[in-house]
């Protein structure tokens, strides 16, 4: 039984570049395209939009500010619209669906407009040859170069431009640039690689992997970089833009009576059986376990362990929203993982020291054994209700009244008033606010052997705010 795999998008990225399936902008976080508004020109765009109260998408104004005036803009507030017009304080608007967050393809060409395939006409505020005296913008609008706002919370799968001489001009490509980890859009045609200008942070969009074999269906992943080398003779690849929660894995395992772990120490794992079915495990890279892309001067890890001293401070305060799936170990010591509150008795989850536990919402999972544990806070009657998932399986959800407190890693506060510190392994921490991930930890080690989390997010390395120092698990290869 083979796996049968293949890529349905690459795009060729010179060396040093890493390609991925879509650049996501956070509010704050744009590309300055170098390119002037021209009416004239054809423009490509996918995209989708995520949050409506973000609502520029890509434009430019051609004076001070967003009041009327010359302007071409990707908009929407009860809907998707493009405003395209030069005359004066009119604004036209071509109206072109309500308002959702699906992903969409947008194509505006001297003025004509097209929408997911659909002929919208053209708008009646087009001028030919008309060229804006200001850059178009990627991820909001440029306001006559003011400082723009509410910028869009978008995912960017493509942008392409074309000039009146039918010739492609700009064609951005999502990626990574791989010395340093910088997110941006990089550009077929000049080869340059465009970054943010904003002041937020990039999201990158990794590709992800769809399994599918001839004895079982089609089973689809987590988020993960499509670099298998370890399976290179066994499998080809496949790219999904669709996602849905890992547990895939399991499902497999508990049907084949085997493991990941039994021979693969990541996350995720591809199960590959060989002629006679013997089932071999091959590492998913970026899944918990193998190679993620880090800046020089870190090294991955498999883990960090704290011996009951050591904790992390994640900076972020606990809320309505929030959610973090998990891989953790426990030692046989009683003590928090983390806590959502400032409180005692309220949401956490913990370590009875035998057993992975919460607030009388699930017990009886063996702490000793490496567990995927996906925990998820929001609102309910003014309290805050919290839900848990163990390897995929949901447990009994429950209410409190609690005040939000500081997340910490090996550290919390419940069971008593004092601190609760936890002596484990944590493989990894991915903690996100409306489903945008706010903090993905990988544990990893600086060039002085400082051993601590790394942010895929923010970029930065959280070290011990506690005493003593962290172990360090095996380095990932």
């Amino acid at each position: 039984c083979t796996l049968i795999l293949n890529v349905a998008h690459a795009a060729t990225l010179p060396a040093g570049y890493t390609e991925l399936q879509y650049l996501q902008t956070d509010g704050d976080s744009w590309i300055d395209t170098g390119i002037k508004g021209d009416m004239s020109y054809k423009y490509e765009i996918d995209f989708q939009q995520l949050d409506a109260g973000q609502y520029r998408n890509w434009g430019a104004f051609d004076q001070s500010g967003y009041s009327g005036g010359p302007n071409m803009s990707l908009t929407y507030t009860t809907g998707f619209a493009v405003r395209w017009t030069v005359s004066g304080s009119v604004t036209q608007v071509v109206n072109l669906s309500s308002l959702d967050s699906n992903r969409h393809h947008i194509i505006i060409d001297n003025g004509y407009i097209t929408w997911d395939g659909v002929n919208k006409g053209r708008s009646t505020g087009h001028q030919d040859n008309y060229v804006f005296n200001y850059n178009l913008f990627l991820g909001t609008i440029n306001p006559g170069g003011n400082t723009p706002t509410s910028n869009a919370k978008s995912k960017y799968y493509s942008y392409k431009v074309w000039n009146t001489s039918g010739d492609l001009i700009q064609n951005f490509i999502p990626a990574r640039r791989d010395s340093d980890g910088v997110l941006g859009m990089y550009d077929m045609v000049s080869g340059q690689f465009f970054t943010n200008a904003g002041t937020g942070e990039f999201i990158a969009g990794e590709w992800q992997i769809k399994i599918a074999t001839t004895k079982y269906s089609e089973e689809q992943f987590a988020p993960v970089k499509t670099d298998l080398s370890a399976a290179v003779n066994a499998v080809e690849y496949v790219v999904s833009n669709t996602m849905t929660q890992a547990q895939a894995i399991d499902q497999i395992a508990n049907e084949k009576q085997t493991r990941p772990d039994e021979g693969c120490d990541a996350k995720y794992c591809l199960l590959v059986e060989d002629e006679d079915g013997t089932p071999h495990w091959y590492p998913i890279a970026g899944a918990n376990g193998v190679a993620h892309n880090l800046p020089v001067g870190y090294t991955e890890l498999q883990y960090i362990e704290s011996t009951g001293t050591q904790y992390i401070n994640t900076g972020i305060t606990g809320g309505a929203g929030l959610s973090v799936d998990m891989v953790v170990q426990g030692t046989g010591d009683k003590g928090l993982i983390f806590s959502f509150d400032q409180d005692y008795t309220g949401a956490y989850v913990g370590d009875s020291g035998t057993d992975f536990k919460g607030p009388s919402i699930f017990t009886g999972i063996s702490s000793l054994v490496k567990t995927d544990i996906t925990t998820y806070w929001e609102s309910e009657n003014s309290k805050l209700k919290q839900t848990t998932t163990i390897n995929g399986v949901t447990k009994t959800s429950n209410t409190y009244s609690r005040t939000p407190g500081m997340i910490e890693l090996f550290k919390g506060r419940a069971w008593s008033a004092a601190d609760s510190f936890w002596a484990g392994k944590i493989f990894s921490f991915l903690l996100k606010r409306d489903g945008v991930a706010i903090r993905n930890f990988i544990p990893a080690k600086n060039a002085s052997d400082v051993v601590g989390m790394y942010d895929m997010v923010s970029g930065q390395f959280f070290t011990n705010a506690g005493t003593g120092v962290f172990g360090e698990g095996p380095i990932v290869q």
